[in-house]
């Protein structure tokens, strides 16, 4: 039978009556353990006793815990050195009860302890809850003063037969007399034995009586949660991913795949740590839904335990389909494709990767995008490449990643010529560059389109185009006064676009050779300095030195340099007798490239002008060493000299315009004039024609008589 613990406030077991003196103290009650027959051994330990006074233990019974006038004495034991008593006459498989002690001494005057604290056999009820599936224990506090109990109750499981397990340990609750604990069966059909300890401080263990009923696993397993349904691209098949259940007696999962509102089982897994199962070979785009372009392959998971399918958990409420890429949009004559795909169902997507693989080579991440996102537009397609996708959904809330379908696309533009080149770019005049283009010879039109920028400059300026077709060259003459072709360097490239409009190819960069220099008329040289030509596809051989003494002529070649010899003096002592205006350009040579070519450059034309050598005597001295007055006169333009020789008074004695003739010391009639100081006025010009003027005095003497 059981028994029903009321419901009790906490109360100090009372004294069952005592006249109390002067005595020894009490035992202390340590436990009480409960037998199979639920008789009971209660536990104490001696009080001292130095007088050697004990004559006796009362051991006192009460079936009402917290009553004081109900107890009986049970025994008196007159052994001090006993420390238990079995109590036969109790049945704590059916009964409740509480035990104190007293001890008897006798100083001359027989005397009574006061009671020892009031210990308690655990009586352990138990109820079946929920049609059999749930063990309900309740059972008593070891002490009435459960403020004194401390530290935690062992529950243990007798099951099978004879085989016992500790299943669960239960904190005291010092609030409550009735403790309480719920077990969820786990097994089939069973009888269940129960059994409650409890270890004292003092290190006796109170245990109550066996508890026992029949069970039946009526609770299904805890819902599979689904971690994520991806495709397994090394075996083409759907791959649905779950978190084991928690549930001891799990065997195994229900695959199922949801269809139009219903959940159909699939297939049946066995082993409670299995997480994993793949279905059917999809190749690269799984089966749509009839009518429409979207797979149908959702699928949810159910947990069953080992009751012969009899306990089958629920599913959740949603179903979980992978991406699904729906779509490459792609027209011919783009180099662009768009992507479109399904959301991720089943969990909330933090990021969509999309990875993208060229001509079967390896998968790499193309772009990561926000998890609202279900388009993607991959530019810069390159012609003849076969490009194929798939989309990885990335959660927060698991490290899995879901995989789409995959979906390859062919990109098939208009053919560029294999090679495009740009040979040469080479300056022509102060206003013009020619620029020359090494192709293939095609069939295939072409547009060629030349930019140009500034050295140095971020933008590119479109300078000119040309359609190409059957040609292996291309030149463009790109003139523009706005040049400074003396001043700046200027960078040239060609886009070569196709049949549809899209940039094939794009050449190499080539620059403009910049010449520098400076004219040094103490030293009579000009120095010229000018960088390497950029971009060929071949050595530099080395640079030949062109002058001219007139603008836009390319002149004469006056020294070819080796490649590194970058600057170069021209010594021009010896043309004196020019105008002084020394025009140079430097013309960089290649070395056979890989196209079997030697191509030329050459730089802008670099004029420096001397100013003009003007030396003037001060006398000379008719019939002597220096009989006629000449200036001696250098780097001007001869047919721009005059000299006037006139007296001191103005008037005008001599003029010539021919640097070769000198004033003789006559007149106008003449005689020669008598000696003193003249006035010379001479005017010249430069190659460039910029006037110099000299004015002086020069003295005329006589060596003899005229």
């Amino acid at each position: 039978m059981r028994l029903t613990i009321l419901t009790c406030v906490l109360a100090f077991c009372a004294v069952f009556a005592a006249d109390v003196r002067a005595q020894l103290d009490p035992p202390t009650a340590t436990c009480v353990e409960v037998l199979a027959d639920g008789s009971a051994i209660i536990n104490w330990l001696p009080p001292a006793d130095p007088g050697g006074e004990f004559t006796s233990y009362d051991i006192v019974y009460s079936t009402d815990y917290f009553t004081a006038d109900t107890g009986t004495q049970l025994f008196s034991e007159p052994t001090y050195a006993v420390t238990s008593y079995t109590d036969m006459a109790v049945d704590f498989n059916n009964d409740i009860g509480a035990y104190y002690l007293e001890t008897n001494s006798n100083d001359g005057t027989a005397q009574v302890s006061v009671p020892s604290d009031t210990i308690c056999g655990i009586h352990l009820n138990l109820n079946v809850l929920g049609g059999g599936g749930i063990a309900n224990l309740f059972w008593n506090a070891p002490m009435v003063n459960t403020a004194a109990v401390t530290g935690n109750y062992e529950v243990w499981l007798e099951f099978p037969a004879g085989t016992w397990n500790q299943v669960a340990t239960v904190p005291h609750n010092p609030d409550n007399f009735n403790q309480n604990y719920q077990h969820i069966v786990d097994d089939c059909v069973a009888t269940y034995g129960f059994q409650i300890f409890y270890t004292a401080p003092s290190g006796c263990q109170f245990i109550s009586n066996v508890a026992t009923d029949d069970f039946e696993d009526l609770t299904s397993p805890d819902i599979p949660e689904v971690d994520v349904v991806t495709i397994d691209h090394t075996t083409n098949q759907y791959q649905v991913n779950w978190f084991p259940s928690t549930a001891s007696d799990t065997q195994g999962y229900i695959i199922y795949e949801c269809i139009s509102g219903a959940n159909v089982p699939v297939d049946t897994v066995y082993g409670a740590g299995t997480t994993s199962w793949n279905h059917g070979a999809i190749g690269l785009e799984p089966a749509p839904i009839p009518g429409t372009s979207v797979p149908a392959n959702f699928y949810t998971v159910a947990a069953f335990d080992f009751c012969d399918f009899g306990n089958v958990s629920p599913t959740e409420p949603q179903c979980s389909q992978p991406p699904y890429l729906l779509d490459i949009l792609w027209t011919q004559c783009t180099d662009f494709a768009e992507l479109l795909w399904t959301p991720y169902s089943g969990r909330t997507v933090d990021t969509y990767s999309v990875y993208v693989s060229e001509d079967g080579g390896p998968f790499t991440v193309l772009a990561v995008l926000p998890g609202t996102q279900l388009t993607f537009t991959h530019e810069n397609l390159q012609d003849g490449v076969t490009y194929q996708y798939y989309i990885e959904a990335g959660f927060t809330t698991t490290v899995s990643v879901s995989c789409s379908n995959q979906r390859a696309q062919a990109i098939s533009l208009a053919p560029p010529p294999a090679f495009t080149y740009l040979a040469s770019v080479d300056v022509r005049s102060a206003e013009e560059v020619e620029v020359r283009i090494h192709t293939e010879n095609i069939t295939t039109d072409h547009l060629y389109i030349l930019e140009r920028r500034k050295v140095g400059g971020q933008f590119w300026v479109n300078v000119d185009n040309q359609l190409s077709s059957g040609a292996n060259a291309v030149i463009f003459n790109d003139f523009d006064p706005d040049l400074k072709l003396g001043e700046l360097e200027y960078d040239y490239r060609t886009h070569v676009l196709n049949t549809c409009g899209d940039t094939a190819t794009t050449t190499n960069v080539g620059r403009t050779l910049l010449l520098e220099g400076l004219a040094n008329n103490e030293r009579l040289v000009n120095t010229l300095a000018w960088p390497d030509y950029q971009e060929w596809d071949g050595n530099i051989v080395g640079f030949d030195i062109y002058r001219s003494q007139m603008e836009g002529v390319l002149g004469d070649l006056i020294v070819s340099l080796p490649a590194g010899a970058n600057v170069y003096e021209d010594d021009i002592a010896d043309l004196l007798t020019t105008p002084g205006l020394f025009c140079y350009t430097v013309v960089a040579r290649e070395d056979v490239n890989s196209f079997g070519i030697q191509e030329v450059a050459a730089s802008n034309q670099l004029c420096l002008q001397m100013e003009p050598k003007i030396w003037i005597p001060n006398a000379f001295m008719v019939f002597g060493n220096n009989p006629v007055f000449k200036p001696v006169i250098g780097f001007v333009d001869a047919n721009s000299y005059e000299m006037v020789i006139s007296s001191r008074w103005g008037d005008i004695l001599f003029t010539t315009n021919d640097l070769d003739q000198g004033w003789d010391g006559t007149g106008r009639r003449g005689d020669y004039l008598p000696d003193g100081a003249y006035v010379y006025f001479i005017t010249v010009k430069d190659g460039e024609g910029q006037q110099y003027d000299r004015v002086g005095q020069v003295f005329l003497l006589k060596a003899g008589p005229e």
